[in-house]
């Protein structure tokens, strides 16, 4: 039992939990979280939110063009379009996350066949907020619900 200094009594609290930080990282740390930079950048499932669909694209961007305008100096065009590809490939990825968030699957990213009318339509839908709550493609990555319960009784 504690006491606050306005004199509210605090039961129990009881923090989320937060995975203890390790005290240096071995290789076995390095490649599992080289594999989950690889899975948010390339891989179609989970969830994004529009800010970080935002910033991982600016990222890939960067990157893509980075090393494919390397790739170009030594392998010609052909080294440019590996990272094309991958951009292409990163970027489907990241979409697909983002569409998860609104409740779509990543087939509704077929309607930028369209023109004109599809990209539209699919810039429209990447500003729109997120679902809230849990939906069929996973939690909400904004949502913060179990990190900090407090039992407050007066």
């Amino acid at each position: 039992m504690f006491k606050t200094t306005h004199g509210i009594e605090i039961d129990s609290v009881t923090v989320g939990s937060l995975p203890p930080r390790p005290a240096g990282r071995g290789i076995t740390e390095k490649i599992l979280m080289k594999k989950t930079i690889l899975e948010k950048f390339f891989l179609s499932a989970g969830r994004a939110p529009r800010a970080t669909m935002f910033y991982r694209l600016l990222a890939l961007s960067v990157v893509c063009a980075a090393f494919g305008l390397l790739t170009e100096t030594i392998l010609g065009q052909f080294g440019l379009n590996i990272f094309a590809v991958v951009f292409l490939w990163g970027a489907a990825a990241i979409l697909t996350q983002r569409m998860h968030d609104i409740g779509r699957t990543g087939y509704a990213l077929l309607y930028l066949v369209i023109p004109v009318v599809g990209p539209v339509w699919l810039f429209m839908q990447m500003v729109k907020p997120g679902a809230q709550g849990s939906n069929k493609f996973g939690d909400n990555p904004l949502s913060r619900n179990d990190y900090l319960t407090v039992d407050i009784r007066i």
